[in-house]
C-alpha cells in the first residue's frame, strides 16, 4: 500500500515511515500541507496520515483538498493530532472526511493495527 505522511515533525514522520516500511508499505513523507499536497497529485497515496497543525496551512484545509481532488478523494486520511486539541480535531477532521483521529504522542508499534482499523472503516484500500 502507498501512505503518505504529512507532517512537520521530522521525528514522527521517521519513526511512522520506519514502521509502515517494515510492514511492507510503500511509504512517502511532506513536511508541509503545500508539499503534501503536491505528492498525494503525484503519488495517489492509498492512504494519509496528516497532522492536524502544520506550519503552512491547517489540517482541515489539507483534508478539504485531499477530499475535493479525484485522485486522492477516496484514500482513507488518520489524522494526528495532540491531545490538547483532540476532541476539536476528531469532530472537524470526521466532519471533513477523515476516518479517525490519532492523538500523539502514539506508540509506533500501534500504527499498523490503526491503519488497518482506519481501512477497514473506510471500506478497504482505496486505488
Amino acid at each position: 500500500m502507498r501512505i503518505l505522511i504529512i507532517d512537520d515533525d521530522p521525528a514522527i514522520r521517521k519513526i511512522a515511515a520506519f514502521v509502515l516500511r517494515k510492514e511492507g508499505h510503500e511509504v512517502f513523507e511532506a513536511a508541509s500541507g503545500a508539499d503534501g499536497l503536491a505528492a498525494a497529485a503525484a503519488q495517489t497515496p492509498d492512504l494519509v496520515l496528516l497532522d492536524w497543525r502544520l506550519p503552512d496551512m491547517g489540517g482541515l484545509e489539507v483534508l478539504r483538498a485531499l477530499k475535493a481532488e479525484a485522485r486522492t478523494g477516496a484514500a482513507p486520511v488518520l489524522v494526528l493530532t495532540a491531545s490538547a486539541q483532540e476532541e476539536y480535531a476528531r469532530r472537524a477532521a470526521r466532519d471533513g472526511g477523515a476516518v479517525d483521529v490519532l492523538a500523539k504522542p502514539f506508540r509506533p508499534s500501534a500504527l499498523p493495527g490503526l491503519i488497518s482499523d482506519a481501512l477497514a472503516r473506510a471500506g478497504g484500500p482505496k486505488g
